[in-house]
């Protein structure tokens, strides 16, 4: 059997929202009039057996449409169709996909949320981070640099002492604090450009100074554990303002009068019960402007800075819809999360067009997986 990744999982597979089920009618109709024979003795919910890691169950209904679902390592796959009985097996068709209506319906708009402010600020975040290391690209200490000074043990056979391991708790506790010192010295010549271009053979670089120290700083903390001491709190090094990463913020510790964020789109994909990335979104806003965004992470597209004026039309399009791009026109909003879904049936490929099961008793035999056995509880 031919396997095709439709970037689906099982969420919703056995129990699709209303909204999804209603959309699915016209091709439930037209697999249903293909239907030449049902028994209604193989009518039920099916689970494959005697197949490593692999998870897929099957769904005969009596009006002859059938749901498949399975899972093989990163790998989710579903279909929808007719099934039919023949003389020895039971043939699952699947529907070709249907392209007669919207690939995007809009849905509804939803308040700006706590979540919707904490997305926003974790895309605020790394932003800033990128920019940061982009400024500073020692920041990304290398970790193949020579390590800390070895600490000095007892001897080898002999368990080392309390004096001992106090000692070495203090060198290692030293090593740190030098070694920071040392990073922060280098770290602020090269990014002001003062650092010697010509540096002698042997002499670390910013980047190798900040590995040094996060090697020292956890060989002291190390250290300390061993000698039962408390682990020790040291300050990051002091680097320029520019080098220094912002400190991470939660939509929890502001009043909401402090959010920031305010205005987004979210294109949700029904059967998988999951956010569609990489959709072109363009807003047309009431003054003629627009705002270009592209869905990421949870199907999520913001806007980083407040609209001149309410938002009346979306352009939606993505790469891997080629020609489906659709433009839907919305009452004024101003603010809120736009909720779109997208009926990704129309774009994904079936995993398979014909499947034979062959019956063996109550059990149908998935012949393609070696030894699989579908069977109902």
């Amino acid at each position: 059997m031919k396997l095709i990744l439709p970037a689906l999982t099982a969420t919703v597979l056995f129990g699709p929202p209303a909204l999804a089920r209603a959309t699915d009618r016209h091709e439930t109709q037209a697999t249903h009039a293909a239907v030449q024979k049902v028994d209604p003795g193989f009518v039920g919910h099916y689970y494959l057996s005697g197949v490593m890691e692999t998870g897929s169950e099957l769904l005969l209904r009596e009006d002859g449409t059938f749901e498949w679902f399975m899972s093989y390592g990163a790998v989710d796959q579903v279909a929808k169709g007719a099934w039919a009985r023949e003389p020895d097996a039971i043939v699952l068709r699947t529907a070709s996909p249907s392209t007669d209506k919207p690939l995007f319906t809009f849905r509804k708009v939803e308040p700006w949320s706590e979540a919707a402010e904490d997305e926003f600020l974790r895309r605020l975040q790394e932003k800033a981070e990128e920019q940061v290391y982009a400024r500073c690209p020692f920041l990304n200490a290398a970790t193949d640099v020579a390590a800390a000074p070895a600490i000095a043990m007892d001897s080898p056979g002999s368990p080392p002492s309390a004096e001992a391991l106090n000692a070495d708790a203090a060198k290692a506790m030293n090593v740190a604090i030098a070694a920071r010192a040392t990073a922060e010295k280098l770290v602020v010549a090269e990014f002001d450009g003062t650092g010697d271009k010509d540096r002698a053979p042997g002499r670390l670089t910013a980047a190798e100074a900040m590995s040094v120290w996060e090697a020292a700083r956890w060989d002291a903390v190390d250290a300390a554990r061993k000698a039962g001491l408390p682990e020790p709190k040291f300050a990051p090094p002091a680097l320029p303002p520019a080098c220094t990463l912002p400190v991470p913020r939660s939509a929890r510790d502001l009043l909401e009068s402090q959010w920031t964020g305010g205005l987004g789109l979210r294109v949700f994909d029904m059967a998988s019960g999951q956010g569609a990335r990489d959709v072109r979104v363009r807003l047309h806003l009431a003054d003629g402007n627009e705002i270009a965004l592209v869905t990421a992470r949870r199907g999520l597209a913001l806007v980083a800075e407040k609209p001149s004026s309410a938002v009346v039309g979306v352009d939606l399009g993505a790469d891997y819809a080629p020609g489906r791009d659709q433009t839907i026109a919305i009452s004024p909003t101003a603010s809120g999360i736009i909720h779109v879904t997208i009926d990704s049936g129309q774009i994904n490929a079936p995993p398979f067009e014909t499947l034979r099961l062959l019956i063996a008793g109550r059990a149908l035999l998935f012949e393609a997986m070696g030894r699989g056995r579908y069977e109902r509880p």
